[in-house]
């Protein structure tokens, strides 16, 4: 048996958004019959970010090697700034640890290749520096978009160019790059076309646990005064107002130091959070006040202090809950509480989105109706195709009020495309990513799929 080494800045017990799909992996490529090494830092190194106490790997059956990762000293503060550096300093100060821990594991094992999964996108430049020093194959996992994510604008034009150029030239110096949309595929390979002649492969994020019988028919029951509709969402939403200022806002209007900003492509983080569904309720409200006592809205995660106000913007305070950020586990028990869970998506000006929330698989898992509001791109077209979801138009809050109104007063009946859905189980996603590793090491680490043969999919 050969080692597979998962490098993942983010990992539980890190309750965070980047930390699940390495988690989800590690214990997939285990069963696939690959020995799994995780090195990620020790918790105390996200002293930001909620823990989950109860986790434990024991019983998941790969390794980990916890690492120091060397504190900030006040140079990389300043090489950290928005202005002075383009990535930012986690992956040199976490090297030389990486560099020990892939040692420590040489010495008992015969590692076939290494995952490093990024953002944080300084990683990739680690990633590189591990092929250069142990000579092995290395794989980047690309979570997000690097250069074309634009939740903010770049200090200047030249900070793009040279997020460009840090992009094309640790890519092409690696055996594979793994990313998780088509779109953000073909988006990279727009930008960089002389990427084609590398290896790229679209594993998506994926959901693991299903209803033990899979319907055939969703039916959600019209709501009541005694039992009203409850929409839920679970996670954050990656927006903030002054970020969205610094993207829409003429140079004119901001501070000299920010007159050369820069943005690749106008990406509007507002449609990402609930403010247009917010105002499709309160215009539904506003026409038929009685159904707001048949809404509820509760929501499971952090708390921004934009989130409320937006909230009160709409007069939506008596209907909408903030349970603040929940474990994990019980985020799961969260979404099986509720009757539909709510989808946002960002709105890229004159394109298309390539991001698909990582919250959108699990929520696929619940077999319940899914409200979208989403625009163009990999987001609507996954919801599209699973036919899973109640689909709303962000930009249209009359047409969207009159379907959460139909919803309320009439439930909804939905036929998923159950193979379209199964998909995304781990399992298919895994059994991507081995045939890669196989293809990579050139039949020298040949797994048998038996892990994933063992479960017919398809017949459920």
């Amino acid at each position: 048996m050969k080692a597979l080494i998962l490098v993942a800045f983010e990992f539980p017990p890190l309750n965070s958004g980047g930390s699940h799909r390495p988690f989800r992996l590690a214990k997939n490529f285990v069963k696939c019959g690959f020995e799994v090494i995780v090195i990620t830092p020790e918790p105390q190194a996200h002293n930001r970010h909620s823990l989950e106490h109860s986790y434990s790997s024991d019983i998941y059956h790969f390794k980990e090697l916890r690492t120091p990762l060397n504190s900030t000293t006040r140079f990389d503060r300043i090489k950290n700034s928005h202005y002075f550096n383009i990535v930012g300093t986690e992956g040199s100060r976490w090297r030389n640890h990486v560099f020990n821990a892939i040692l420590q594991i040489q010495q008992k094992s015969t590692v076939a290749a290494v995952i490093v999964t990024i953002p944080p996108f300084s990683l990739a430049r680690l990633a590189v520096q591990i092929k250069e020093r142990f000579n092995l194959p290395v794989i980047l996992d690309m979570r997000d978009a690097w250069s074309q994510w634009s939740i903010a604008p770049y200090a200047s034009y030249l900070h793009y160019r040279a997020t460009l150029r840090e992009e094309y030239s640790t890519l092409k110096k690696l055996d594979a790059i793994v990313l998780t949309s088509k779109k953000t595929l073909d988006d990279l390979l727009t930008i960089h076309p002389a990427l084609k002649t590398k290896k790229m492969l679209v594993v998506h994020n994926a959901f693991e646990d299903l209803p033990s019988d899979l319907p055939a028919t969703i039916h959600l029951e019209r709501a009541t005064l005694e039992r009203p509709l409850t929409i839920g969402y679970v996670g954050s939403f990656y927006y903030t107002p002054y970020q969205r200022s610094l993207i829409f806002n003429p140079w004119w209007r901001k501070k000299p130091y920010q007159w050369f900003q820069y943005i690749p492509r106008q990406e509007d983080w507002l449609y990402r959070s609930p403010h247009y569904f917010f105002k499709s309720l309160s215009v539904l409200f506003e026409r038929l006040p009685e159904y707001k006592s048949l809404i509820r809205v509760d929501f499971a995660g952090e708390v921004p202090v934009w989130l409320r106000s937006m909230a009160a913007e709409f007069g939506l305070e008596e209907i909408v809950n903030f349970k603040g950020p929940v474990p994990h586990s019980e985020s799961l028990e969260f979404q099986k509480s509720v009757d539909i869970l709510l989808i946002t998506s960002s709105k890229v000006i004159n394109g298309a989105d390539y991001s698909i929330a990582g919250k959108t698989f699990e929520y696929l898992s619940m077999f319940k109706p899914i409200l979208g509001f989403v625009c163009d791109g990999a987001q609507s077209d996954l919801l599209s195709a699973t036919k899973i979801a109640v689909m709303c138009r962000p930009d249209d809050s009359e047409f969207s009020s009159e379907v959460i109104k139909d919803i309320v007063s009439n439930g909804c009946k939905l036929k998923p495309d159950i193979p379209e859905i199964l998909k995304y189980h781990i399992k298919e996603t895994t059994r991507a990513y081995v045939d890669l590793i196989n293809e990579l090491t050139d039949g020298s680490q040949i797994i048998k799929n038996r892990a994933l043969e063992d479960v017919e999919l398809a017949s459920r």
